[in-house]
């Protein structure tokens, strides 16, 4: 979506060749935030809008490799960005602004939880 308020599910409108054919929860989802933007709200609230599965945008089928694995909020007038893995996770907040103009952050990695069982490619096997 463009515009004066702009959110992604996942590209299905513009790369369809590329895409999933099952588009039936992409739909819903992208639903879902078209009724919670229709207000002006604060990086923290449209972070939460992504994060918390009460608003039906964040998404636990890792199995079918349809799973949030990260939530990212963009404050384009500020450059605020908050950035949080797995579901309800608290965000980390930092101005890009600052960043990009040599200031580092105040985390050098960001931790979270991925409610699954299902192995990521990156995790080493354990026996």
């Amino acid at each position: 979506m463009r515009g004066a308020t702009m959110a992604c599910t996942n590209h299905f409108h513009e790369l369809v060749e590329e895409n999933r054919h099952y588009l039936v929860e992409s739909t819903e989802r992208l639903e879902n935030i078209r009724n919670q933007i229709d207000q002006a709200l604060s990086i923290r609230d449209s972070y939460q809008v992504f994060n918390d599965p009460a608003y039906g945008v964040f998404k636990e089928d890792y199995k079918n490799s349809a799973g949030t694995l990260h939530t990212v909020a963009y404050e384009p007038h500020t450059l605020q960005v908050a950035v949080g893995i797995g579901r309800s996770a608290e965000p980390f907040t930092f101005s890009f602004k600052e960043w990009i103009e040599g200031k580092p952050l105040d985390k050098s990695y960001l931790k979270g939880i991925i409610h699954t069982t299902e192995e990521f490619p990156f995790e080493e096997t354990k026996h």
